[in-house]
């Protein structure tokens, strides 16, 4: 029994917290963990990567608004940029001589024909339409 005991006081002595009692060690934990609680959530909200600094278009609806748009070289997705949100659509693999290329996004799909025509479709029913202007030969 005195070899455990001695073996217990050792750690102790060499444990990072000095020797202290396993409540003083828990106390220290729960205020540690609560700082860093406290310090990530009143840490300010980071921005999306995306801002409306990086659109290089725009979208002009018929419905009267203008919206800022992300398309990169490759053209695989279309990101709809605005000042408190940023939404973006996957396109699908389709053959480089079609006319059309529909992007997806849950049940919401937009369509850009010859580069510049836009519908945009929420469960299959055409809810707006309008034009795409990419900005330095996009």
């Amino acid at each position: 029994m005195n070899v455990l005991q001695n073996a217990l006081k050792k750690l102790q002595m060499n444990h990072p917290f000095g020797g202290a009692s396993i409540g003083n060690i828990m106390y220290k934990m729960i205020t540690l963990l609560l700082v860093v609680f406290i310090t990530g959530c009143s840490t300010p909200r980071m921005s999306s990567s995306l801002s409306i600094k990086n659109a290089n278009g725009n979208i002009s609806w018929a419905s009267g608004i203008n919206e800022k748009v992300y398309m990169p070289d490759s053209k695989r997705t279309i990101t709809f940029i605005s000042d408190d949100s940023v939404s973006a659509f996957f396109g699908a693999i389709e053959d480089k001589d079609e006319p059309c290329k529909s992007y997806y996004k849950n049940s919401s799909k937009v369509t850009i024909c010859d580069e510049s025509d836009v519908m945009l479709f929420k469960d299959d029913q055409l809810i707006n339409t309008g034009f795409l202007n990419l900005y330095n030969g996009y």
